[in-house]
């Protein structure tokens, strides 16, 4: 599974001994990672930013222009929110 914002596998494995296989232990693939992939929050404003912003970067390629792209669009939408209260 790879991160929707950057492409990348969205983990850090650390070798615990056991099986011979690593574990992941952290999200740090992007900045935007953790909104999808770090289940340690039960706040859902995140998986429901993350979805918003993935559905106005369509089918943009991965790289540097979605990242920057990816980070306009959060602070428009974080702005836009921030306006209605």
């Amino acid at each position: 599974m790879n991160c929707p914002f950057c492409g990348l596998d969205p983990y850090e494995y650390v070798d615990v001994g056991v099986g011979g296989r690593g574990v992941p232990v952290a999200v740090n693939c992007c900045e935007f990672g953790p909104m999808v992939f770090d289940d340690r929050t039960s706040d859902k404003r995140w998986s429901k930013l993350a979805e918003r912003i993935l559905d106005e970067l369509g089918e943009t390629e991965y790289g540097e222009e979605r990242m920057t792209l990816a980070t306009e669009i959060y602070h428009k939408l974080i702005t836009n929110e921030a306006k209605k209260k």
